[in-house]
């Protein structure tokens, strides 16, 4: 049941995201496996084996990133739900940073929520909002000319200027 606050377009964002995640979390076990299968072929063959240390470091951290990112799936859906939106955009900073540089996909659908809320000037949620009862009209809409708005969705923010 959703609450006047709440957004279902942001909602279904976030699963959908957490669902990728955990794809993307298979696939960085999956890597690292590889690398820890590569590093002891190297060692039987008496070489050194410095990619595979490093590949498996990377797998590793990729899939600590996304098991932190999994973790704060419940928080960022509750604040979702509240309405929440410049507390859910000020938590997803740091996981968006951290799941670009360590789990490529997670970290761009987290950056494009992140931006639908507002990006780093805040202030804009881009999100559609459904509408509420008080908003729809009951009857036949009394007549509006081409191109105005009826207000009931949030319009863009004007295009930023730097001073």
């Amino acid at each position: 049941m959703a609450t006047s606050q709440e957004n279902p377009e942001l909602r279904e964002f976030l699963r959908v995201t957490r669902i990728v995640t955990l794809v993307w979390l298979l696939i960085a076990a999956v890597v690292a496996l590889i690398e820890i299968l590569s590093f002891v072929v190297s060692l039987l063959h008496l070489s050194f084996p410095g990619g595979a240390i490093l590949g498996f470091v990377y797998a590793a951290l990729w899939g600590f990133t996304d098991l932190m990112i999994l973790g704060r799936f419940d928080d960022w859906s509750t604040l979702a739900q509240k309405g929440d939106y410049a507390e859910l955009q000020r938590s997803l900073l740091l996981w968006v940073v951290l799941g670009v540089l360590f789990g490529l996909v997670p970290g761009l659908l987290l950056g494009i929520i992140y931006v639908r809320l507002g990006g780093p000037q805040g202030g804009g949620l881009y999100w559609s909002r459904p509408a509420s009862p008080a908003q729809e009209p009951k009857g036949n809409p009394p007549h509006q000319p081409t191109g105005t708005s009826t207000g009931s969705q949030l319009q863009p923010p004007p295009p930023y200027s730097p001073p």
